[in-house]
């Protein structure tokens, strides 16, 4: 063997485990990096002529096309119109944001549901409370629209006497709702989980009357998955604090049965039939974002690491969740600052795993506060959130984003 080869390869065995080495520590460095995205304003309070504070929740589909509900100011004297719209994906065709309305309601006394949910097909579901001056009269009813035609699923004029007025759709167009029956004369009352897309297919899943869920149930948001499952948080007779459950047509499933040192918010479902909410306690502090299909529950975040709270400014609310089981929910930072530095989260890592975060600079202006809702998060991995924005170059000094953000590298 040649003296010279003998050294030579001496020198590259520590070379090679050197450079492993170092390839090693580049690993480790990118897992503890932050995901990175691309983010794409779809829509802007003072650009497209809303009110900064009428911004409620949001939903993303496949797509990328986000549906929102706000409020704008009408041409002349008169109170605010509220309305549902839809920010749609060009896929980067145009610089140009495309915005279509889906609905529209003024009138001053009416009231638009704060939760749209939006499908692959561009149909968004919502509720509306309107108001007659002239019959003095209120009527609920419960949509899906599409910016061409709006289809009344449910109303108070035949239906039901009340809705909750955040109902949610599926890709089949199937909407999910919580609805009353109010006798006056007897003082009797109902409480119904229902879906369907038209008034003639209705299909009522319970009645507090012939099953085990108490009349006096609430109206909150049931989610609807793409196999008619349907998740919802409910009490049962007797007791006042709610469980979480999930109907699949032929009976129901608890996810958590109620328990009275447990407060449980609403859920969000997906087609695998995982189910994510938020619980806390009464008796002890913290906050958990769960999942589970009928299981042992699995916490996905708390706050016994670096957060101290999941959004009890907007009310708690659901992870957005995916197909894969992904989430991304709003949390806010343990810090003793004030206001706490918060952020939007895709996992228990606050640092790996966060989105965006208040103090990040979006379209050259400084994040004061972001929401995200139980819609926000797509199959591709994509999130639709609000920001907002101290804007001393318009009158109100307030704006509010809406935005998409995009993994950079790619959807999935």
């Amino acid at each position: 063997m040649n003296p010279s080869s003998r050294g030579a390869r001496s020198l590259l065995v520590p070379l090679v485990l050197c450079l492993a080495t170092v390839a090693s520590a580049r690993a480790d460095d990118d897992d503890a990096r932050p995901r990175r995205y691309r983010f794409t304003k779809v829509a802007d309070s003072f650009g497209d002529g809303f009110v900064p504070f009428s911004f409620e929740c949001l939903s993303i589909n496949n797509h990328g096309d986000v549906a929102f509900r706000t409020a704008r100011v009408p041409e002349g004297v008169g109170s605010l119109i509220q309305g549902i719209y839809r920010a749609d994906d060009d896929e980067g065709r145009s610089r140009r944001r495309r915005l279509t309305t889906i609905a529209e309601f003024g009138g001053g006394f009416d009231f638009l549901g704060q939760n749209p949910s939006i499908n692959d097909a561009g149909e968004v579901a919502f509720g509306v409370s309107e108001f007659s001056f002239e019959t003095a009269t209120e009527t609920q009813r419960v949509l899906r629209g599409d910016g061409r035609s709006l289809r009344t699923i449910a109303s108070t004029v035949r239906d039901f006497s009340r809705f909750g007025l955040e109902p949610t759709v599926n890709e089949s167009g199937v909407v999910a709702f919580k609805a009353k029956t109010d006798q006056l004369d007897t003082f009797d009352f109902e409480t119904a989980l229902v879906s369907g897309r038209s008034r003639r297919d209705l299909t009522t899943h319970y009645l507090s009357s012939t099953s085990e869920f108490s009349e006096f149930g609430t109206l909150s948001r049931p989610a609807i998955n793409n196999r008619g499952d349907i998740a919802f948080e409910e009490s049962v007779d007797g007791e006042s604090i709610p469980g979480v459950f999930v109907t699949r047509g032929d009976g129901f499933k608890t996810i958590a049965a109620p328990d009275p040192d447990v407060i449980v918010g609403r859920p969000n479902l997906n087609d695998a039939g995982t189910v994510v909410f938020h619980r806390f306690f009464n008796f002890e502090p913290g906050e958990e974002l769960v999942k589970g299909n009928g299981g042992p529950l699995t916490v996905i975040a708390d706050t016994e690491g670096p957060f101290q709270s999941f959004g009890h400014f907007f009310g708690f609310q659901a992870p957005a969740l995916n197909k894969h089981g992904d989430v991304a929910f709003f949390a806010e930072l343990d810090s003793d600052d004030s206001p706490a530095p918060a952020g939007i989260f895709v996992g228990p890592d606050a640092v790996r795993d966060r989105v965006v975060g208040t103090g990040d600079r979006l379209d050259g202006r400084t994040v004061r506060s972001l929401r995200i809702c139980e819609g926000g998060l797509n199959d591709q991995g994509e999130l639709a959130f609000f920001a907002t924005f101290d804007d001393p170059r318009i009158p109100d000094g307030i704006r509010i984003g809406v935005y998409r953000a995009t993994p950079r590298s790619g959807r999935r």
